[in-house]
């Protein structure tokens, strides 16, 4: 599992006021860290400082033919999410 929020790879600690940039070496990387844990290759940690779920929005043009990479990624979502979709 590698979460970035910037293309190198670090995270940016505040060290006496100041930005303290920290490289990430991870050792393992997954897409889908359920398997992970169940296989005790992966402990969660810190649980109460788990930000809550946050919504996540598809937006993509209403045309009758969207491409088959969007069409399928929106069946993913919603097949992976149990999602019902709303059209606005």
């Amino acid at each position: 599992m590698m979460f970035r929020r910037s293309r190198k790879g670090a995270r940016r600690f505040i060290v006496a006021g100041r930005p303290h940039p920290v490289a990430l070496r991870p050792v393992l990387a997954t897409n889908s860290t359920d398997a992970t844990i169940a296989h005790a290759e992966l402990e969660v940690v810190l649980v109460e400082f788990e930000p809550p779920p946050q919504p996540i929005h598809l937006v993509y043009p209403s045309a009758r033919l969207v491409s088959a990479k969007v069409r399928a990624f929106v069946d993913l979502v919603l097949e992976t999410c149990d999602w019902s979709f709303v059209a606005l």
